[in-house]
């Protein structure tokens, strides 16, 4: 979770946890907001204790991870049934991949891999959210056709209430 404080919700609707710990998203970083807000509220992680790398491309397993968080889907254990690269060796992601997968919200490849380590592609983040809210969204993305971690959690804090 963000922070060893308690999260404060402010009359203006912001949120407060304490100073951010992350060496990359200081306050005039164009993220910083979404990304100090989904930490506090313990909906991402860095990678590493230090840095969130909000430029880098958000992989298939952390948007999992978020998208369940947000969305109120909800754990259990590890089965190891849905997907071949999908069990308790990636304790990180793995049980939101498959609570998504178990709701039909997120599917893997043909070849039953699901490839959390990947970067997902603006078209698989449109697809996701057209299953949960049964409509098209608007999400941009990089050059390659990949969504930066800064801007996933841009667009993702729209979601949160």
């Amino acid at each position: 979770d963000g922070g060893d404080s308690e999260v404060v919700l402010a009359e203006d609707g912001s949120i407060d946890c304490g100073d951010c710990t992350f060496l990359d998203v200081t306050e005039d970083n164009v993220y910083y907001d979404p990304i100090y807000e989904a930490w506090c509220l313990g909906l991402i992680h860095g990678r590493g204790a230090l840095f969130f790398y909000p430029n880098a491309p958000i992989l298939r397993g952390e948007v999992a991870k978020v998208v369940a968080n947000v969305f109120g889907y909800a754990t259990s254990d590890i089965t190891g049934d849905y997907f071949l690269d999908v069990d308790e060796d990636d304790p990180a992601v793995a049980a939101y991949i498959e609570a998504l997968a178990a709701n039909g919200i997120v599917e893997g490849y043909g070849d039953g891999y699901f490839r959390p380590h990947k970067a997902i592609s603006v078209y698989e983040v449109k697809v996701i959210f057209r299953r949960i809210l049964g409509e098209t969204v608007t999400i941009s993305a990089d050059g390659n056709g990949t969504i930066t971690r800064g801007s996933f959690m841009e667009f993702i804090m729209q979601y949160v209430s």
